[in-house]
């Protein structure tokens, strides 16, 4: 869940960067200060809330980099910690794995292109792993989607 709030807060910040500075901005991808934080999680209700346990308060996304966020569904049901590893991220590609102690496997991946009329086409991929509650996760996650 969160990740789908994170990876989209970090697309909008690549595309001004990237119209900013051109190529080459996809290097290393920073987050917009604390307040603009925020309006990510003000979007992420009322389907999810989320509050960064490791202390990071201006992430760093690269491969390698894991981040750890409390998870509430709905923004009561606590899902326990939600754990992002970041696994690929270039230009055209983001890959996750994420889970939490409610969802194991939550495979994340992002596919950018451009348009010919120079807009960027978004696709998520997620593979989810829940066991006998993967229906529900599937579920919830659509809805989730057509919220965002």
């Amino acid at each position: 869940m969160i990740v789908f709030q994170l990876i989209l807060y970090c697309l909008l910040f690549t595309v001004m960067v990237k119209i900013g500075v051109g190529n080459g901005a996809l290097n290393v991808l920073y987050f917009y200060p604390r307040a603009y934080q925020e309006k990510i999680y003000e979007i992420a209700k009322p389907y999810a809330t989320f509050e960064s346990v490791d202390g990071q308060t201006e992430p760093v996304w690269e491969v390698g980099r894991s981040f750890s966020f409390d998870f509430k569904m709905f923004g009561f049901i606590p899902l326990g910690v939600h754990v992002i590893n970041v696994k690929e991220f270039n230009p055209d590609n983001i890959y996750t794995n994420e889970g939490n102690l409610f969802c194991p496997v939550w495979n994340h991946r992002i596919i950018l292109k451009e348009t010919a009329d120079g807009k960027t086409e978004y696709t998520d991929e997620v593979e989810i792993g829940a066991g006998w509650k993967t229906p529900f996760v599937y579920l919830w996650a659509k809805a989730f989607y057509l919220h965002r």
